[in-house]
């Protein structure tokens, strides 16, 4: 799944999409491209190797999409999957923007991020895990403006904030934070790594407190 901008408003529009849902534009399809392992850059499905860095296109992932409406709320659902046929991403969109649930996949077949949209913006729980498995983050984003009437920003990092408690792991199990968010910052108490040389050991650091109620939020 990708974001695009329409060339006749300029709106953020799924390329899945047929029409730019702010303005009724044809979206013109985009050309096939896939990323190269080796160098992270992308390039055109055609070409039978990395233009790059030479990696030949047996070895890169290629996404192929399918969709199916699901009836409700013109919800549409979506599958991305790697050339070898494992799962790489799947959700439902709305509009030709994500919506709800969507999820991201390692190659070997591990569930990377499970993350929450609401038209476009990053809004609701958030969890990621790390290849082998472990947790990494998990937590809940709220959307900065809004998801009914605003377009959802180029960036959806610059348009949500982390909200409510959180928690942060390394790739060991051991724990990196602990704590709570208020719309982006710390508050309340928070169990962090110390800096080096002491990395392993964790510190309580107390900030401004937090909202009433906010700690025990889901």
């Amino acid at each position: 799944m990708a974001l695009t901008e329409c060339v006749e408003c300029g709106g953020k529009v799924s390329t899945r999409a047929e029409v730019c849902p702010h303005c009724g534009c044809p979206v013109e399809p985009p050309t096939p491209q896939i990323n190269c392992p080796d160098c992270g850059e992308d390039f055109t499905v055609s070409l039978e190797a990395c233009p790059h860095c030479g990696a030949p296109r047996e070895e890169v992932p290629v996404l192929e999409s399918s969709g199916a409406h699901s009836g409700s709320e013109q919800l549409e659902s979506f599958e991305e999957h790697y050339w070898n046929g494992k799962l790489a991403s799947k959700g439902t969109m709305k509009n030709g923007l994500p919506h709800g649930s969507c999820e991201q996949y390692f190659r070997n077949g591990q569930l990377n991020i499970r993350e929450t949209y609401k038209n476009g913006w990053l809004h609701g729980p958030y969890v990621q895990y790390f290849k082998n498995g472990q947790l990494f983050n998990k937590g809940y984003w709220v959307a900065l403006g809004d998801t009914e009437t605003e377009a959802p920003p180029d960036d959806l990092w610059d348009g949500s904030v982390p909200h409510g408690p959180w928690e942060t792991y390394n790739e060991d199990g051991s724990v990196e934070a602990i704590g709570t968010h208020n719309m982006g910052e710390p508050c309340g108490e928070w169990q962090q790594t110390r800096p080096w040389p002491d990395h392993e050991e964790l510190e309580t650091k107390i900030y401004p407190p937090c909202d009433p109620g906010l700690e025990g939020e889901d």
